[in-house]
């Protein structure tokens, strides 16, 4: 049986001896190269299964006792653990092979194991074990199972020299013909019986996986020639490819092959192969679920590009019109302002030439102008202030909150009676400073300007929300009533008379613009008599911009 020494010696497939408390007698080259396990390391440990993967033991343990006279032969898989990820373990190892694997951190591969019993006339009772390294899928499905095939007509042509020599080469024999069963890509293998005609070919043998593959079942095709299996071949090169591979000994990929009849459409990767008695072998995968996902996704990929056009287009066209409203407003604001100056110094003038001649009640009609004037003023500058805020790109920096708003009292110079009171610490954070500016500003200096005594209080606090901060500015004011209480964010809108009270009406608009620029959120908390609180939140790292538009600040 030297064929047999030589495929033990030869084969990519582990095989080994080991009695039957699992110590091994002999190894193949193919078990160290896979594991790297040389046969004085297995005799380093009580039993070839203490490298199993723990998970594996008992269903391991279980399938080779239940080897008998009556069951000689046993199938089962699990992972086994490769050498260099546990020396250590295995030299001080216990005799629990159990034991020995506790490290999950390992390296691990999947084994398909076929172990029979043989009953030795010399060594007793020996388990002859051979698997298959499942690990990852077949890199070149075609060279494999040519490997295999001849393999397997070498060992059915093996003379029997001996019974028990024979019982091994057919158990040999058997496992790879059950390793063709098993294999994860489909299989055909057609006989050219005629060399001079690429038709003749006839199915002699597929698996499992090919009908899984295309739904035909193996007894509809096999003994059928190429054309009587596949009809849909004959006005292809297909045929001519398989005949020309069996005639040259050449393999062929022909790559993805649509294929269409009344059984079965689809895409297929395929592979041929020649095997020896004229026959080529026809590795194949159904590719059509990634064909299909690959299309969606060029697909979804030309729809992305197009809707990023379409968008290109529209933040230039939206940067244009922020670049235009900006100059709109630098020429609005400048050829209101020149007209509004003139009449304030035309009013001017006539009191300086007039002086004493003025009737009083002249007088008061001057100042009234004059008040408009200014009023004018203020609402084309509150204007220019609301277009800008969430366009114009401000620079961050870090703030120290407390001195902030201490800069910021300080500029409203509130009259001694009131107080403004910074009730808890405040944070410190990156952020832009003019519309944290803005908004403080606003909310105290209304606090004071709407409150009904001379004298009051204002209390500043601030607390973590999450990604925010949320501020409160609180009075002890005269409170505003619920149906207003939307009206005063509303541009150009206060609940008194201008004449009554200088406003322009934009300060709130403004301080809720801001809010919402930078993501935040603004609400009032108010009845009548008891005062008004204003929440506001405030992101804890600056929010980044969602494009590139920019606008220029006159």
């Amino acid at each position: 049986m030297i064929e047999l020494d030589n495929f033990f010696t030869l084969t990519t497939d582990v095989m080994c001896v080991v009695d039957t408390h699992g110590r091994a007698q002999s190894i193949n080259p193919a078990f160290e190269k896979v594991l790297g396990y040389g046969l004085s390391d297995l005799l380093k440990v009580p039993s070839l299964w203490a490298y199993v993967h723990p998970d594996d033991w008992d269903a391991s343990a279980q399938a080779i006792a239940s080897l008998t006279a009556e069951c000689p032969t046993v199938h089962f898989r699990h992972r086994y653990q490769c050498k260099n990820q546990h020396e250590n373990q295995c030299e001080n190892s216990s005799n629990d092979a159990a034991e020995v694997l506790t490290d999950e951190k390992g390296h691990w591969r999947w084994l398909a194991w076929t172990i029979s019993r043989v009953n030795e006339s010399t060594s007793g009772t020996l388990l002859y074990c051979i698997a298959h390294d499942i690990t990852e899928q077949l890199q070149d499905a075609g060279k494999q199972l040519a490997a295999e095939r001849d393999c397997y007509q070498s060992l059915l042509k093996t003379e029997r020299a001996t019974h028990d020599r024979a019982e091994k080469a057919s158990a040999q024999a058997q496992l790879y013909a059950e390793a063709v069963q098993n294999m994860s890509v489909g299989l055909y293998i057609w006989q050219l019986e005629d060399v001079e005609d690429d038709y003749s070919l006839r199915m002699v043998a597929t698996n499992p996986a090919a009908t899984e593959f295309t739904g035909i079942t193996m007894e509809s095709v096999l003994g059928k020639t190429i054309l009587e299996a596949f009809p849909a071949l004959a006005d292809t090169d297909i045929p001519a490819v398989y005949a020309n591979v069996a005639r040259t000994k050449q393999p062929e990929d022909l790559g993805d092959v649509p294929y269409e009849d009344g059984r079965i459409k689809g895409i297929f990767s395929v592979k041929a192969f020649p095997l020896a008695a004229n026959c080529t072998g026809i590795s194949f995968e159904n590719v059509t679920a990634s064909w299909q996902a690959d299309i969606e996704l060029k697909k979804q990929k030309d729809d992305l590009i197009a809707v990023n056009m379409m968008l290109t287009h529209t933040t230039a066209t939206l940067e244009q019109r922020n670049q235009e409203l900006d100059q709109f407003a630098y020429v609005t604001s400048h050829d209101l302002k020149a007209p509004l100056r003139a009449i304030s110094s035309l009013a001017g003038w006539i009191e300086e030439d007039l002086g004493e001649q003025l009737p009083p009640e002249n007088v008061e009609q001057f100042e009234l102008l004059k008040s408009r004037v200014h009023r004018m003023e203020a609402l084309i500058n509150g204007l220019l202030e609301y277009s800008r805020v969430g366009r114009v790109q401000r620079h961050n920096e870090y703030i120290n909150l407390n001195e902030l708003l201490g800069e910021i009292i300080d500029s409203l110079s509130p009259l001694g009676e009131f107080s403004i009171e910074i009730t808890t610490p405040m944070p410190s954070f990156e952020a832009s400073k003019t519309p944290l500016i803005q908004v403080f500003s606003n909310l105290i200096s209304n606090a004071i300007k709407h409150h009904d005594k001379s004298s009051g209080r204002v209390q500043i606090s601030a607390r973590e929300q999450g990604d925010f901060y949320e501020f409160s500015v609180s009075d002890d004011g005269p409170g505003i009533a619920p149906a207003y209480q939307e009206k005063i964010f509303t541009i150009f809108q206060t609940l008194q008379s201008r004449d009554d009270l200088e406003s322009t009406g934009i300060g709130l608009s403004i301080v809720r613009k801001s809010v919402r620029a930078v993501g935040g959120q603004i609400s009032l908390h108010s009845e009548i008599g008891e005062g008004a609180s204003f929440r506001f939140t405030w992101p804890k790292s600056p929010i980044k911009p969602v494009n590139n538009l920019k606008s220029i600040e006159k």
